[in-house]
């Protein structure tokens, strides 16, 4: 797989600084990353594919896309354990914010956790947060 050599961002970041948001602007840099690491961008519909020989990615926009390059070539497996799952998604109360995978590339692990997702019982606080109570099988008390 292609590789950008992330030692020498990383240190350039530190030396020179970054503040970076998704937006509008970042699109066009994150292909032209992709293309620069030998990626071949697509769109088919509302989904980016960027791909080679060996090597496939799908994502609902190019930032998203990149995300998924570095996360293959940060990660072997890529894949996080339960253990990951369960420490990040409480750490960031991701529960709420897990989307359904794409159907045609979506990986059983990935469903898999997300259906737990749903399944579990939640109660929103005053504040908008919502914290988890307990699982339940198949999404009933």
């Amino acid at each position: 797989m292609p590789s950008v050599p992330y030692r020498c961002v990383v240190t350039y970041l530190a030396r020179e600084g970054v503040d970076i948001s998704h937006a509008g602007d970042t699109l066009v840099p994150a292909i032209l990353v992709l293309q620069s690491l030998g990626f071949t961008v697509e769109q088919h519909g509302e989904l980016f594919v960027a791909k080679t020989s060996f090597a496939r990615f799908t994502a609902e926009n190019p930032v998203a896309l990149l995300g998924l390059v570095t996360i293959a070539d940060h990660r072997r497996p890529w894949r996080a354990s339960d253990e990951e799952i369960d420490g990040v998604m409480q750490k960031y109360n991701l529960y709420r914010r897990v989307r359904k995978p794409v159907p045609h590339r979506a990986s059983g692990r990935l469903h898999a956790a997300a259906e737990d997702i749903r399944s579990r019982q939640c109660t929103q606080n005053p504040q908008g947060e919502v914290h988890d109570v307990e699982a339940t099988p198949g999404g009933t008390s």
